[in-house]
């Protein structure tokens, strides 16, 4: 009976064991290992983690590492082989690690599905001849100005240069300048572009600034900072080092003094400016060392004005005062602001001038008053005076001078008179008594005859005007539908407006020398219109009376 228990009980005993064994030989197993435990600051090593399961990236936290190690992606994979019937899976990461602190440092032990694997404990020692991030990257930041004045404006120019490889850099970052209490824009976009510095090639990101200043004051600038890592590989010890690249932000002192309480006129605070007048003539040409400068009525003259201030946003450009005489008339353009290279703005400002009376006539460029921010004085610029001699020309309407007539008769005086003047007296009188009978005559009878022989005249002189219009000639158009409307008293207003704008629009193109021509149909049809108009008035008028 015991022999037969104690049977029993040895074969259970045996059962769990065998069970035990095959359960231990089937167990997940997960491995770590590393191809390097004595490292220097930042140099890379592998880590492995292998396990016999299939599995998926997500599977494993690496997130823990972060704390202790500069870490790279990790790369995943997983295979399944068949070897005689047996099927087996295979799991496992790959990730580039580079230690963050000096000392013994440990990678922690890894978990899947019960599975777990030992921690591996790494000895990192500092590098004596660990490169500076100033050999990798360099930065610079040049303030044009750091003495201003209220409203005016200064640049600053930041210069990134790259002494590696830029492929070499991991998660590159430029920091933007920072300036609090005053104005900061960027200019344009950012260059790149290839240099050579101290023999060595080198990559460099450049960026200009505007600073403009709101307010009197004491201001701190930071200027741009980098942030990034660099892939340095040692060829004397065969490693690869991940090394921190992080350049602070230069610290610039910016002073904006109070404006000078003397000053009179308005504020203009510039380190330079400078004014330039030039003149083309109706060809484009420049017009230079005449004064006076010769004209005839009619004829067109294009005004230029060049402004460059440096420092001086547009919209806080003074505002030129450029009325002149009753003799010229003008077309004024929209002034055009131009960004130089060197901090100046320009503003080009273009007038028309068209003759309009002889005489002479002097245009006036008025005196600039502003405050020389370098040599902190009070300046102006000089007034400007040019003459204009306009002559009647050629190019006129003839007219008859009736003051002429007459006028020497007026002058000869005589002591007597004979007889045979005295017969001539009579019959002159007499024969014009008689004409001027005839003549009234005529007129009552041959009212509507004359009344289209003047209609027909009034048609031959807007005939002539429309083929002066035709000729292209831009004065003579000028000169001869001025006078035109100036003679159409009875002209309505919206005829006479629409014309005044197409002769506008002609001067406009004129002179805006950028190849566009000007359409003379619309002014042709408005003087024929008129014309047809008069024509339907005359007719109504002549209507017999009922």
């Amino acid at each position: 009976m015991n022999s037969k228990y104690f049977a029993q009980t040895w074969s259970v005993f045996i059962l769990l064991l065998l069970s035990a064994v095959f359960t231990c030989a089937n167990a997940a197993t997960l491995q770590a290992t590393v191809n390097k435990r004595e490292l220097v600051t930042n140099e890379v090593f592998q880590l492995r983690i292998v396990a016999d399961e299939r599995a998926s990236a997500d599977d494993l936290d690496l997130s823990i590492l972060e704390n202790d190690f500069f870490m790279g992606r990790p790369n995943f994979g997983t295979s399944v082989n068949i070897i005689n019937s047996q099927r087996t899976s295979r799991s496992e990461w790959n990730v580039s690690l580079a230690p963050q602190r000096i000392g013994r440092v440990t990678i922690p032990a890894f978990e899947l599905n019960g599975a777990k694997s030992e921690p591996i404990q790494i000895v990192v020692t500092k590098d004596e001849q660990e490169p500076e991030a100033s050999n990798f990257v360099e930065i610079s930041n040049q303030l044009e100005k750091d003495i201003l004045y209220p409203q005016e404006s200064t640049q600053l120019l930041s210069r990134v240069i790259i002494k590696t490889d830029p492929r070499r850099l991991q998660n590159p970052e430029i920091s933007q300048p920072k300036l609090q209490g005053m104005t900061i824009a960027a200019i344009g976009d950012a260059k790149q572009y290839q240099s050579v510095l101290d023999g060595v090639e080198v990559t460099v990101v450049e960026q200009r600034y505007k600073l403009t200043a709101d307010s009197a004051g004491e201001f701190n600038l930071l200027g741009a900072g980098f942030d990034g890592t660099v892939i340095y590989g040692d060829s004397l010890r065969g490693s690869t080092r991940l090394i921190a690249t992080q350049i602070e932000p230069e610290e610039l002192k910016i002073t904006v003094k109070e404006p000078p309480a003397d000053y009179q006129g308005v504020w203009l605070p510039t380190q330079s400016l400078d004014i330039e007048q030039k003149f083309f003539n109706e060809n484009g040409d420049e017009v230079i060392d005449q004064n006076p400068i010769q004209l005839n009525v009619g004829q067109s003259l294009t005004r230029q004005i060049i402004l460059d201030i440096h420092g001086l946003d547009p919209e806080r450009f003074p505002k030129l005062s450029l009325d002149l005489p009753s003799g010229v008339r003008t077309y004024d353009e929209k002034p055009v602001f131009q960004p130089l290279s060197n901090g100046i703005t320009r503003m080009i400002i273009k007038q028309v001038l068209i003759a309009q009376a002889e005489g002479e006539i002097t245009i006036v460029l008025p005196s600039i008053d502003w405050w020389d921010s370098l040599n902190n004085i009070s300046d102006k610029t000089d007034t400007i005076n040019t003459t204009l001699n306009i002559k009647q020309g050629d190019q006129t309407l003839y007219s008859f001078n009736t003051n002429l007539i007459g006028s020497s008769v007026a002058n000869d005086q005589v002591s007597g008179v004979s007889v045979y003047w005295k017969y001539a007296t009579l019959l002159l009188t007499t024969i014009l008594i008689v004409s001027f009978m005839i003549i009234y005559r005529l007129y009552n009878k041959d009212h509507s005859s004359r009344t289209i022989n003047q209609t027909d005249q009034r048609s031959n002189n807007d005939q002539t005007i429309v083929d002066i219009i035709k000729a292209g000639d831009i004065g003579l158009i000028n000169y001869h539908v001025n006078k035109w409307l100036d003679d159409s008293v009875s002209l309505s207003k919206s005829y006479r407006a629409s014309i005044i704008d197409e002769l506008s629009l002609m001067n406009t193109n004129q002179c805006s020398h950028n190849g566009s021509t000007w359409d003379n149909t619309k002014l042709i049809k408005l003087i024929m219109s008129i014309k047809h108009k008069n024509l339907d008035k005359n007719s109504n008028n002549n209507l017999p009376i009922l």
